[in-house]
C-alpha cells in the first residue's frame, strides 16, 4: 500500500492577512517616531527656555535700573531703553551678544535663541521684570519694531530679533474675551494664536489666547478667546498690552517661554 504524505502550508488569504497585518504594525510603528522627536524638542527647548530666563534675571541685578526718579512715564517699559539710560551704557541694541543664547563671544555656533524684558515699577524700591525667551525660525526673518508707525518699515529698519510691541485691544464685557478694534501695523490679526502671551500694561498679568474667533463673519479672527479672565481697570475701553509678534511672513510663534520676578532697584553711585 502507498502512503501519501500531507503536505501543510500556507494559503494565499492567510499570506496576505498575515502581510496586511504586519504593514500596519510598521506603519504604527513609523508614526512614533516624529512623535518622539517633536516631545523631545519640546522638552529640549522648554529646558532651554528656563535657563535662558534665569540668566536673563541675572544679567538684569547685575546691571541695575536707574534712579526711580528717573524712569520714564510709562506704565511698562523695556529694558532695553532703560539699560540705555544708565551710566556708562548707549547704543545697546537687541543684538547684543548678552541678550542671546548662549551669549559666549567665542563660540562660532549660531545663535537661534534671545531674550528681552518688560520693567514696571512697583515702588522706589522694587521692579516686576517680565523675561521673553524666544526663537529665530528662519536665519534672515526680519521682526517688528518697537516703535509704533503707521506705515511699515523698510527691511532695513526692522528689528533682527523678536522684541515685545504694544497694542490697543478692547474689553466689551465678556471676562474671557479682548477684540482688534485698532490696526497699526495693519497685520495685527496675524500676531495672535493658541498660546500666544499678552502682557497687561498696566497691571502686568500675563493672560494667555486660548484661540481665535471670526464673529463678524468677515473672515477676520479679531476675536481673542483668553484662558483666564480679563481683570479690566474700566470695563468698555480700549487698553495696552504687549505681545511679541512672529516674524515678518511667518506664522510661527516665536516665543518660548514667559518668566517674571520682581527685583530690587539697587541704589545708583
Amino acid at each position: 500500500m502507498i502512503h501519501y504524505r500531507r503536505q501543510f502550508g500556507f494559503s494565499l488569504i492567510e499570506v496576505m492577512l498575515a502581510t496586511g497585518i504586519l504593514g500596519v504594525g510598521l506603519v504604527l510603528i513609523a508614526m512614533v517616531f516624529p512623535v518622539g522627536i517633536k516631545l523631545t524638542s519640546i522638552t529640549t527647548e522648554r529646558t532651554i527656555g528656563a535657563i535662558a530666563a534665569d540668566e536673563a534675571f541675572a544679567k538684569i541685578r547685575l546691571w541695575g535700573f536707574p534712579k526711580a526718579e528717573n524712569w520714564p512715564n510709562q506704565t511698562s517699559v523695556e529694558f532695553l531703553q532703560l539699560l540705555n539710560t544708565l551710566p556708562g551704557w548707549s547704543a545697546v541694541d537687541l543684538s547684543w551678544k548678552e541678550f542671546l543664547y548662549e551669549s559666549d563671544e567665542g563660540s562660532d555656533r549660531q545663535r537661534v535663541y534671545h531674550w528681552s524684558a518688560l520693567c514696571r515699577k512697583l515702588s522706589d524700591n522694587e521692579v516686576q521684570v517680565t523675561v521673553f525667551v524666544t526663537r529665530k525660525v528662519a536665519p534672515n526673518i526680519q521682526f517688528r519694531s518697537s516703535e509704533i508707525d503707521t506705515e511699515p518699515l523698510p527691511d532695513d529698519e526692522n528689528q533682527p530679533w523678536p522684541s515685545p510691541v504694544t497694542l490697543p485691544l478692547r474689553y466689551e464685557g465678556n471676562p474671557k474675551e479682548l477684540k482688534i478694534v485698532t490696526l497699526l501695523w495693519g497685520d495685527e490679526y496675524d500676531f495672535f494664536s493658541a498660546g500666544t502671551v499678552l502682557v497687561d500694561d498696566r497691571s502686568g498679568r500675563l493672560y494667555y489666547v486660548q484661540e481665535t474667533q471670526d464673529k463678524n463673519g468677515d473672515g477676520l479672527r479679531e476675536t481673542l478667546v483668553l484662558r483666564e479672565p480679563y481683570v479690566p481697570p474700566e470695563a468698555g475701553d480700549n487698553f495696552w498690552f504687549w505681545v511679541i509678534p512672529p516674524g515678518i511672513g511667518s506664522p510661527r510663534n516665536p516665543v518660548v517661554t514667559v518668566r517674571q520676578a520682581v527685583l530690587p532697584i539697587q541704589p545708583q553711585p
